[in-house]
């Protein structure tokens, strides 16, 4: 028989030995994102750090719980990321009793995903849940023609192998520019990311969930200092691809002013800093807005709708403001 139980942050161990054996990840690697997950600066004690499944004392099913905090510059609320959700193949019927506890917290709060699939956006749909505009598709640039011609040829023969890197240092930028630049003092940078009052709710970009969001996840802030623009800049760097032979570069969020004449050069110091195979960003993004931007990147269709949300009380008055920098 299995039991619904919440799961806290003494399951640490238990999870990551679990998540190791559905996605092949050690379980030191998933140990320490479940650490710093634990870190958040959002987590409140009445909301979990997730939920499982057992079949007698065995972990068979979870999904954690990730608390992230919106503004609209007047009011803040609490809203919940559902991610890392996985069943053992032999306890399927879990996963629907998994869904439904999550749902149960849209009395209190919004809720919320940001990589579901085919599938699972498919319950999301049947269970009440909205798709965020902009988000079925993302902007993409193809700076590196090699490694995805590589991955087309491995779709192609259907030979590809999927690995996985366990760390980042491989991703570090390999030079530096004058106009693209590091930020080692968040605090003071921050100081330049203002929640506009009465706008849509928007990730409350605090220096705590910054420091916490980049700087413990191994990554960092920037400064893009153009020629008529002056912005702070956040990037996340990823493999993609059957072999992750693509180094991608996705653009999560940009404060301040990008000003459409400098965007030429803003993606030409991204290519120099980073050397990615692509640079891209979500449809759904505030970047979409910037024609000049826009103009250089390709639009990509994604299979479903990537970011879906359940605020069945209207909490957020119909003005949630999706950046992928308050994703998984």
């Amino acid at each position: 028989m299995i039991k619904i139980r919440e799961l806290c942050t003494a399951d640490i161990d238990e999870l990551a030995a679990f998540l190791s054996r559905q996605t092949g990840t050690s379980q030191s690697t998933l140990r320490d994102r479940l650490l710093w997950l634990a870190r958040n600066p959002a987590a409140t004690s009445e909301i979990p750090f997730g939920i499982g499944a057992c079949r007698g004392d065995e972990l068979c099913g979870a999904m954690l719980y990730v608390p992230m905090r919106f503004s609209d510059g007047v009011n803040t609320r609490t809203c919940v990321l559902s991610i890392l959700f996985y069943v053992d193949a032999a306890a399927r019927g879990a996963g629907l009793p998994l869904f439904m506890a999550f749902l149960s917290l849209a009395d209190r709060y919004p809720l919320y995903a940001s990589t579901a699939n085919t599938m699972s956006a498919g319950l999301w749909s049947a269970l009440g849940g909205s798709p965020v505009a902009g988000s079925e598709f993302e902007y993409v640039r193809v700076c590196r023609m090699l490694p995805v011609v590589a991955e087309l040829i491995l779709r192609a023969s259907r030979q590809a192998r999927h690995t996985r890197p366990d760390n980042i240092e491989e991703y570090r930028e390999h030079s530096r520019i004058d106009r693209l630049a590091p930020v080692k003092d968040a605090e003071s940078a921050l100081c330049a990311i203002v929640q506009p009052r009465g706008a849509s709710y928007a990730l409350v970009c605090d220096a705590e969930t910054i420091r916490w969001k980049l700087y413990e996840a191994g990554q960092t802030l920037y400064t893009y200092s153009g020629h008529y623009s002056q912005c702070l800049c956040a990037f996340q760097r990823s493999r993609r691809g059957l072999r992750s032979q693509v180094l991608a570069l996705e653009i999560l969020d940009v404060w301040g002013q990008l000003d459409p004449r400098d965007s030429t050069d803003f993606v030409s110091c991204i290519k120099q800093a980073f050397h990615p195979d692509i640079i891209s960003f979500r449809g759904g993004s505030r970047l979409s807005g910037a024609e000049g931007l826009v103009r250089k990147f390709r639009r990509r269709q994604l299979p479903c709708p990537a970011v879906w949300l359940v605020d069945p009380h209207g909490l957020l008055e119909n003005r949630f403001e999706y950046s992928s920098l308050a994703g998984e």
